[in-house]
């Protein structure tokens, strides 16, 4: 008698690694490709609730409370990188604090520099 097969870990973080590669594939393609690691730290933290598009709660939130043109991040010019470290720090309302077990201090520097859209100081 066989056993039957068991599902292996291998299976599904092969289809995930297929999806990163897909949607990193149609990104470059709409030319917003970039490398800095303060995009990175956007996409893998951030980008969940604050993307542009309907579904995303934090950008829905910002726009009903400032108005559309404060509701996407990536958009604004008004934000500074201080003003982003307090926020990612302290949390805002419904968002929550991240502690720097989550988002390193290096990464929040990036961070805020990619979202003020300055070059990140250097130490």
């Amino acid at each position: 008698m066989m056993c039957p097969r068991r599902p292996t870990k291998s299976g599904w973080l092969s289809k995930i690694a297929v999806g990163w590669a897909v949607a990193g594939s149609v990104a470059y393609a709409g030319g917003i490709a970039d490398d800095s690691s303060g995009k990175r730290t956007f996409e893998t933290h951030c980008a969940e609730c604050h993307a542009a598009g309907f579904g995303h709660p934090g950008t829905q939130r910002l726009g009903w409370r400032r108005g559309e043109r404060y509701a996407v991040l990536t958009q604004r010019t008004d934000l500074s990188a201080d003003y982003v470290r307090l926020v990612v720090r302290r949390g805002l309302e419904e968002m929550p604090p991240f502690r720097p077990s989550e988002i390193s201090d290096a990464e929040l520097a990036e961070l805020g520099a990619y979202l003020a859209k300055t070059p990140p100081a250097v130490r």
